[in-house]
């Protein structure tokens, strides 16, 4: 018996040893890795943070989990109610834990019944929505908001869908269908419009927070409204009653008949009426542009103004002009001139080309006016020389390009024409980033309210022919600020092309300007 039960209970024991080192084994494993056991178990939120750690050994929390673990945390805080919801939006707030828990946290606030009104949850959703990066979290907040008819959310509305989205076009984003449900009977552009003209009150935080909000109107208005029409035709509207920076853009849209298209044209704007005051420039323009034809007028858009002022004061009968007058007398300047045009290179491509010939039907008569007034100042007196001076040194700065404005010496105060004037304004230190590139500098913009055109150098050296013509940065330029931009290009000893490139896109090669 001895000698056989021996074996038998040794066995049973190492059975049992061994089962028992496994299951402890298996414990300690549990609760060293942070998954599912005793640390889950007693603290939720602990849970849910562990689960969203990049690189994190924890099996991951499918949907109901998560959901149930954001349950536990609103039930199972201690303390005042105003506690369980700091908690509860601690969860909210983390954009690494999962969408399913975040979306049960929002709902459990929303639903929360000491939240008198949804006060705190609109307060909450107000600084929320326009930094929330999940689209499936926005989503539920939409859908929150409807049902709760939170109309006042409107402008956090309008922040979050001024963000650019690529994939979803932006009449279909769940913002803007939260927008038109919550503002029945007006359009995108209406509501955004009506958030922009909300003149901004308060001050600290809540001053700085309506003014990004009526920034980021603005933004999403340049995206809806590319071409300015339909605010030109809200803020003509005698109905509208508009003060502060609205006020402005309404009289800008009344004397000038155009309204600023992205954010820079709106400060270009706000300067024009800032310095034109007390001064002749604001009444001789409303006074020129009142003499063009309604027909000529349409596209009309702030690069023309100057460019009207100027002519009532220097050519009037080109106000009267016909379209086909224009043409004819552009095509008489440049039909003996040399052109040279810019060879595709890499990213610096450009559709397209410059010829005045093939590119006219796609300018409105306001560029052509553009056009006669600038092709002046290239070929006034002195013009070519003071521009050549400028790009030879340029071509001995290799550490930047070289650019400014071209405006009539004391054209505001006088109005008359005198001398045009090439005005450099080298970048700054932290802006010169490498001879093939231009930057405004803020300098240079403020000293442009009333420039005909902004302009640059491509001087990389005397024969640079190959680069005469714009760069699809000089076109972005071009477009946000709105303004006529011309680009001089070395082509020979003395002998610059130059290129006319307009917000639109459109580039007019107005051929070599050479200094005697």
């Amino acid at each position: 018996m001895t000698a056989h039960n021996g074996p038998v209970c040794t066995h049973r024991a190492w059975l049992v040893f061994t089962l028992l080192s496994a299951l402890l084994t298996a414990m300690l494993s549990v609760g060293c890795s942070g998954g599912r056991g005793e640390r889950q178990a007693t603290d939720p939120a602990a849970a849910l943070k562990e689960n969203s750690k990049p690189g994190s050994s924890v099996t991951p929390l499918d949907m109901k989990e998560q959901r149930a673990l954001v349950d536990r945390v609103w039930d199972e805080s201690k303390g005042t109610p105003a506690a369980r919801r700091e908690a509860t939006k601690d969860i909210l707030w983390r954009a690494s834990v999962g969408a399913p828990a975040r979306i049960r946290a929002l709902e459990l606030l929303a639903e929360d019944p000491t939240d008198a009104e949804g006060a705190d949850t609109r307060t909450l959703l107000m600084l929320f929505l326009p930094v929330e990066p999940d689209y499936a979290v926005v989503r539920r907040a939409c859908e929150i908001i409807v049902q709760r008819g939170w109309q006042d959310l409107s402008a956090a509305l309008v922040r979050a869908l001024a963000r650019q989205q690529s994939v979803i076009p932006d009449n279909e984003r769940v913002e803007a269908v939260t927008l038109l449900a919550l503002n029945p009977g007006k359009s995108l552009v209406e509501i955004a419009f009506a958030q922009f003209a909300r003149e901004p009150v308060g001050k600290g935080r809540a001053l700085e927070r309506q003014e990004r909000e009526r920034a980021a109107a603005w933004d999403l208005l340049t995206r809806l409204d590319r071409d300015g029409s339909k605010r030109v035709a809200i803020a003509s509207d005698p109905s509208f009653a508009a003060q502060g920076l609205a006020g402005e853009l309404q009289e800008a849209v009344r004397v000038l008949g155009a309204v600023p298209v992205t954010s820079e044209q709106l400060a270009w704007v706000g300067l024009m009426r800032k310095e034109a005051a007390g001064g002749a420039w604001w009444t001789q323009t409303a006074g020129a542009i009142g003499v063009i034809s309604a027909e000529a007028r349409t596209g009309w858009a702030l690069r023309h103004a100057e460019a009207a002022r100027w002519a009532q004061q220097n050519h009037p009968e080109w106000l009267r002009a016909s379209r086909q007058d224009l043409v004819a007398q552009i095509k008489g300047r440049l039909g003996k001139r040399k052109f040279h045009t810019r060879e595709p290179e890499g990213a610096d491509q450009m559709a397209g080309n410059e010829s005045f010939n093939d590119q006219q039907k796609k300018l409105v008569w306001g560029d052509l006016l553009l056009i006669l007034v600038v092709d002046d100042a290239l070929q006034g007196v002195g013009s070519a020389e003071a521009l050549w001076q400028q790009a030879r040194r340029d071509m001995a700065d290799q550490s930047t390009e070289l650019g400014g404005i071209v405006q009539a010496q004391g054209g505001e105060q006088s109005g008359q024409a005198g001398e045009w004037e090439f005005k450099l304004f080298p970048p700054r230190g932290s802006q010169r980033t490498g001879d093939k590139r231009f930057i405004a500098s803020d300098e240079m913009i403020k000293g442009s309210t009333f420039a005909i055109a902004h302009y640059h150098f491509h001087a990389q050296e005397v024969r640079n022919r190959k680069y005469a013509g714009p760069s699809p940065g000089d076109a972005e330029y071009a477009a946000r600020f709105g303004r006529a931009c011309l680009i001089f290009t070395p082509v020979k000893e003395g002998v610059l092309n130059a290129d006319l490139l307009l917000p639109t896109g459109v580039c007019i090669d107005l051929g070599e300007i050479v200094a005697r």
